[in-house]
């Protein structure tokens, strides 16, 4: 079974946009390569990311959450229900966990928005990740979207900080309440059946 990264790594470079020179990145906005700015490096699907530990944490992109997708600007509601999740021992951090699961990726906004709205079912063993543009407390909602799920929102470390239940059809904003760089929906119950805890590091970043 291929670890999480590899299958984050795979579907990013499927919808990845053209290579450009080193010291540039691909600008969807401009739609051509530009020099990257200080600070920021090019992370998962060509897109910018704050330099790992040093400085500011470059805004906090609250999210919008369509169903399960949670933009980076703006906030729509979300779905609220309490977390899950327990503390995790010493030095889990430190070794990456691999995930037995199938990952779907938002190929573009459109998706990322949606998410799972309206699906009846997810598979077994499979979620969606939602990788943000920047780091920042993010939301959850559930409107339209039909499927008990569960969240673990993910640091830029690639360290579970938050583990939350998602109810159907619920509208109210589940939030990380901590700074969050990337999040994964599966089926209720599935982080428990597997082990997955706060601070397991669950991407090799």
């Amino acid at each position: 079974m291929k670890s999480l990264d590899r299958f984050i790594e795979e579907a990013a470079n499927s919808v990845a946009p053209k290579k450009c020179p080193p010291g540039q990145y691909y600008c969807f906005n401009d739609k051509k390569c530009k020099k990257i700015p200080t600070g920021y490096r090019v992370g998962y699907g060509g897109m910018l990311r704050p330099e790992k530990k040093n400085g500011g944490k470059n805004g906090n992109g609250n999210g919008n959450g369509n169903g399960n997708g949670n933009g980076t600007n703006g906030g729509n509601g979300g779905n609220g229900n309490g977390g899950n999740g327990g503390g995790n021992g010493g030095g889990m951090g430190e070794e990456v966990v691999n995930l037995p699961l199938k990952v779907i990726v938002p190929k573009n906004q459109t998706e990322f928005d949606l998410g799972l709205m309206f699906k009846e079912s997810l598979d077994q063993d499979t979620g969606m990740l939602f990788v943000f543009e920047e780091n920042g407390e993010k939301y959850f909602h559930m409107k339209n979207t039909l499927i008990p799920l569960d969240v673990a929102f993910i640091n830029e470390e690639g360290v579970v900080v938050n583990i939350k239940e998602l109810h159907p059809l619920r509208t109210m904003p589940v939030s990380s309440d901590c700074d969050a760089l990337y999040a994964i929906e599966v089926n209720r119950g599935w982080f428990e059946k597997n082990n997955v805890r706060i601070g397991d590091k669950v991407l090799d970043i």
